[in-house]
């Protein structure tokens, strides 16, 4: 097993103690210090990126994940304090230092060499990562920079593809909040901007194929889904969208066949298995689950009780009762179309539908044993050729059957 020893004594003594005083002094360092201090971290960099390439050979992957967690919160301790000494304006160009001899410039050498050490571990042991570790300054204003241009871009393209405006508001809201937070005592972790790279990548592909028979607005709920985007505004907007729907159906049973479709499709969804926008709530799927079970228990107890809570005996009795029947949903849908535009079936102005539903509640097919009333009343209203010819053979069999009755 490899023999640990803890590789930042030297660095941690430069940082915390000689840029420290030189800094409270105001004082340049001298060539010789200048030379000595960039050469000996440079040093030190390469013997310890040789130490963390034997990291993997711990065998043990418990301890690996101690290892590298401690070093990472290290180096980005110590990065951090590097830009404690440093003036604001010097972060724009902090990875471009001079060979000038002073303090900003060994501040910036030093804070090169760090952050080449920590990239290494974020790139060669991203599973072992404290994602809940919060991110460097210089890092979160690299973020701040390069999603501040990307979400100009974005919010742009779908505004044109006119994607629902509120929900473009909740999409970019994470984006603009970590584009606002002030770097000093920020608490931006790993795990935020990890998914929030993500996210922006999505995005990007979202407009960049989007196709025009495609809802764009259907396009981005499912990238909302896909990456488990579990906030609440979500939540909200999403369950506030049904809820409006649902109110607008008629009857109870479509209420209901529209929450258990939406329940089968929120099952359905491929979820990034390690995606998830806030880790202290529950997925957002377990979310929609729990809202459309409630709801679906809601209008079912609704259906089944009258306005005093019980069952009325006349209700009871006909509650499990179905016709059966060998006729399929279409076909069933144009019979009681041709009785009621014959006048056999008398149905007054305005309850068509209420027909409609009395029989999809109360008849079955082979193929269905609850019948959907949406389907029904498409049936009703638009049947094609197929069930046209299967219908017409059926009335004619009915002629047939009635000329024999005739006959005897």
């Amino acid at each position: 097993m490899m023999q640990q020893h803890y590789p930042f004594s030297q660095l941690e003594k430069v940082v915390r103690i000689d840029l420290k005083e030189l800094s409270l002094q105001q004082k340049q360092p001298d060539r010789n210090f200048f030379f000595f201090i960039t050469n000996d971290i440079a040093s030190q960099k390469e013997d310890i990126l040789l130490f963390f390439g034997q990291l993997h050979n711990l065998g043990d992957q418990k301890q690996t994940t101690q290892h590298i967690r401690q070093y990472q919160r290290q180096l980005v301790s110590l990065l951090d304090q590097t830009t404690m000494y440093l003036q604001e304006e010097a972060f724009t160009d902090i990875e471009k230092p001079s060979t000038n001899a002073t303090l900003t410039n060994l501040i910036k050498i030093i804070h090169g060499y760090l952050k080449e050490l920590l990239t290494f571990i974020e790139h060669h042991f991203k599973h072992y990562l404290d994602t809940d570790c919060k991110i460097p300054v210089t890092t979160l204003l690299a973020a701040q920079e390069s999603f501040t241009v990307k979400l100009d871009f974005i919010e742009n393209e779908l505004k044109k593809r006119q994607v629902d405006e509120n929900l473009l508001l909740i999409t970019l809201l994470p984006f603009h909040d970590l584009i606002k937070t002030d770097y000093r005592g920020h608490n931006i972790s790993y795990h935020q901007l990890f998914y929030l790279q993500e996210f922006e990548r999505n995005l990007v592909q979202l407009v960049a194929y989007h196709k025009c028979d495609i809802t764009i607005t259907e396009k981005l709920q499912d990238i909302l889904h896909y990456l488990n985007f579990n906030d609440i505004h979500y939540f909200r907007y999403w369950t506030d969208l049904v809820h409006t729907e649902i109110q607008e159906l008629p009857t109870v049973r479509e209420k209901l066949d529209k929450l258990l479709f939406l329940q089968k499709q929120i099952n359905q969804i491929v979820v990034k298995s390690d995606a998830i926008f806030c880790k202290t709530y529950f997925s957002l799927q377990n979310q929609l689950n729990t809202w459309l079970s409630v709801e679906i228990s809601y209008q079912t107890n609704k259906e089944t009780l009258d306005g005093s809570g019980t069952v009325p005996d006349e209700l009871a009795r006909w509650k499990d009762f179905k016709v059966n029947t060998t006729l399929t949903v279409a076909q069933l849908g144009l019979l009681v179309r041709l009785c009621v535009d014959q006048g056999i079936f008398q149905i007054k102005t305005g309850q068509r539908t209420k027909t409609l539903d009395f029989f999809s509640y109360y008849f079955s097919t082979p193929q269905q044993k609850n019948i959907s009333a949406g389907s029904l009343r498409s049936d009703f209203y638009t049947p094609d050729a197929a069930t046209i010819k299967g219908v017409t053979s059926i009335l004619i069999d009915l002629i047939n059957k009635a000329k024999t009755l005739v006959a005897l």
